[in-house]
């Protein structure tokens, strides 16, 4: 006669636990392999923005790139000029020089976005990298407003660059850094947005060890933690 076999409880709790095993060793690695992918892809787009800065600075006679400003003769990914919002933001102003590669340079940290014609208008508004703009290029909407002729001299005063030749610790002075919308001016928070302020509004601390990627105004990056970003003298232009 035919026997048959089945397993018993004590070969099934086996095969449960070794399952167990192998999946708690593999779930870290693959949580590991996919921040260091992101890391890197965010490394490359940090170092592609940068370049793309002074490249803006070479072809404008040293004029530091605006974090936010109302503006003319900004065009879209399809050559279409923009206006509004998206216009006066920094990613257009710099997507010419970044040879079209707007979304691995401008959504770096693993952001998809479908906003179909909206799309250009998303991609101004929640790039991976926030700008320094209170400081740094300057930001219209702020106090003083570095375009007013007359209130451009405070600006710098208070710490603020609109020129290159203004800048006194070009490898000490934060230009971008990893970015979220905090929500702190309605709406819902999201991975992304154009412009970070002192200490840490709307940075995002996305990488291992409670981390954000920087990108100083010389052009190289750093790894910085919350407490490391709290230095004031990081973020304005003073001795």
């Amino acid at each position: 006669m035919k026997k048959e076999h089945a397993f018993t409880l004590i070969e099934l709790l086996v095969v449960i636990a070794v399952v167990a095993v192998l999946a708690a060793i593999a779930v870290p690695v693959l949580a590991n392999s996919s921040q260091s992918a992101r890391r890197a892809s965010e490394a490359a787009a940090a170092r592609s923005i940068s370049a793309a800065m002074q490249m803006y600075a070479s072809e404008n006679n040293g004029a530091v790139l605006p974090g936010y400003v109302t503006t003319t003769g900004v065009t879209g990914s399809q050559g279409e000029a923009l206006s509004g919002e998206k216009a006066k933001r920094y990613p257009w102003r710099l997507a010419p020089f970044l040879g079209g590669d707007t979304r691995n340079s401008f959504l770096a940290s693993g952001q998809k976005i479908d906003g179909g014609g909206n799309l250009s208008y998303l991609i101004s508004l929640v790039p991976s990298f926030g700008m320094n703009t209170r400081f740094v290029g300057g930001d219209e909407s702020q106090s003083p407003n570095p375009f007013n002729r007359r209130l451009a001299a405070r600006f710098v005063e208070q710490g603020g660059v609109t020129r290159m030749s203004q800048v006194m610790r070009p490898s000490q002075l934060i230009a971008f850094v990893s970015a979220s919308y905090d929500g702190s001016m309605g709406g819902e928070k999201q991975p992304g947005f154009f412009k970070v302020d002192y200490p840490d509004r709307n940075v995002d601390f996305r990488h291992a060890g409670e981390k954000a990627l920087v990108v100083f105004l010389d052009g190289h990056t750093e790894m910085l933690t919350r407490e490391a970003l709290s230095d004031e003298r990081l973020w304005k232009n003073l001795q």
